[in-house]
């Protein structure tokens, strides 16, 4: 999305006087964290943001942002991009904005085939590990694989919850597991005794 106002000087131009590009992408940031939060089952991310001129005393004129709706479910997910476009629409209008919305990717939540989940589950219980069945909020190789076959995902724990992050770490014990249930499913796939 990007913002279009007016740049001018931070000391000089009153409060009720500006068009101010990074005032009105707060409020877009703010205003669907909280519908998210009403909406439930939801997450919204403002990832990137790049702001013109992006100086000390200059009221920004203008920004370049992202915005990123998950929902693993369907209705949740079309209701929140809705809720994405209204929001913004609203509020650049609020704040004398112009704004531009290029929506970049459009990845509808996928549903893995029941028997694959289960096939993944009874492997790893079957070894005697712990099992949680929960919904991915990542985007993986799987996500796109499913058109082609039948997919699932396999997780581990990472230590202190940390994903898709340089510090992310899993011990061990934990990556072992995980490459035995996958080693599992793979020859089970195949009609291979494991």
């Amino acid at each position: 999305m990007k913002l279009r106002g007016e740049a001018n000087h931070a000391g000089t131009t009153p409060l009720n006087m500006r068009r101010d590009a990074m005032e009105g992408t707060a409020n877009i940031h703010r205003n669907l964290l909280d519908s998210v939060k009403q909406r439930g089952n939801a997450v919204c991310t403002m990832g990137k943001l790049n702001l013109e001129p992006n100086a000390i005393n200059v009221i920004p004129g203008f920004t370049d942002f992202t915005i990123d709706y998950r929902s693993y479910n369907d209705t949740i997910f079309t209701e929140g991009k809705s809720d994405v476009e209204r929001i913004a629409k609203e509020t650049a209008l609020q704040h004398n904005l112009s704004l531009e919305i290029d929506m970049i990717v459009d990845a509808k939540p996928v549903h893995f085939k029941p028997y694959m989940v289960d096939l993944v589950e009874n492997e790893a219980k079957r070894r005697g590990y712990s099992t949680l069945r929960l919904p991915s909020g990542a985007g993986h190789d799987a996500q796109f694989m499913h058109t082609i076959c039948p997919t699932a995902m396999i997780f581990i724990p990472s230590i202190n919850g940390v994903s898709h992050n340089p510090e992310e770490r899993s011990d061990q014990t934990d990556i072992e597991r995980g490459v035995n249930v996958l080693q599992s499913c793979a020859l089970t796939i195949a009609g291979i005794e494991s």
